[in-house]
């Protein structure tokens, strides 16, 4: 099955060849693989005016309606993390596209509070 994929920048789509009978994750997958995208990355795929959604990563490309020759939208996103430290002891690292506590870590002492000033006070 041969696909067409366009990012929201404009530049000429590309194709793809995968098989009909692989999953939407598959998919994902085989793009991110074949552009070289980091693990930091969030690829959401559009067909028309209607986002395939990551719920549903395990269905094969025809229950999404995909079809041969198809023209997919792909946007790309970066997945901006945070690190927060706190006076229980823990640290966390937060995916801020989910809100998302993604691992948390002790730390034997609590945090000390500090006051910041622009330069010149």
């Amino acid at each position: 099955m041969k696909l067409f994929l366009r990012s929201l920048g404009g530049q000429t789509p590309s194709s793809i060849e995968v098989d009909s009978g692989i999953t939407l994750a598959e998919l994902k997958h085989a793009i991110c693989e074949r552009d070289s995208l980091g693990p930091r990355i969030h690829l959401s795929l559009v067909l028309g005016d209607r986002e395939l959604q990551a719920s549903m990563d395990d269905l094969d490309l025809a229950g999404h309606g995909v079809e041969d020759g198809a023209t997919l939208t792909v946007i790309i996103q970066r997945v901006v993390r945070v690190l927060t430290a706190s006076d229980d002891t823990t640290a966390k690292i937060w995916s801020t596209s989910t809100g998302e506590c993604l691992q948390t870590f002790r730390h034997s002492d609590g945090v000390m509070s500090a006051r910041f000033s622009p330069a010149g006070d």
